[in-house]
């Protein structure tokens, strides 16, 4: 039974990204979030997490995880500076 769930997930799973943007929509499949800062706001909006979390971890949390946004945010990658920068 187990290995036929998962053959089954496997299916959805493939044919949920072969489908066009335009089906995945139809569909109500929303786009992964693509940054940190977006999954943050959308962490902050869920109760169920700030509730089984407790406010302390979950704002410890959010915290830390806004610390590291907010530092990637500072760093130049080497791409950057090859791309953008004439050296």
């Amino acid at each position: 039974m187990v290995l036929k769930r998962n053959w089954i997930r496997a299916i959805l799973w493939t044919k949920t990204f072969t489908n066009s943007a335009g089906k995945r929509k139809e569909l109500g499949i929303k786009e992964l979030l693509t940054t940190l800062k977006e999954a943050l706001n959308e962490l902050k909006t869920d109760e169920v997490l700030q509730r089984t979390l407790g406010s302390h971890i979950f704002d410890a949390f959010v915290d830390l995880k806004t610390n590291d946004w907010n530092q990637y945010c500072l760093y130049v990658s080497p791409w950057e500076i090859m791309k953008y920068l004439d050296y």
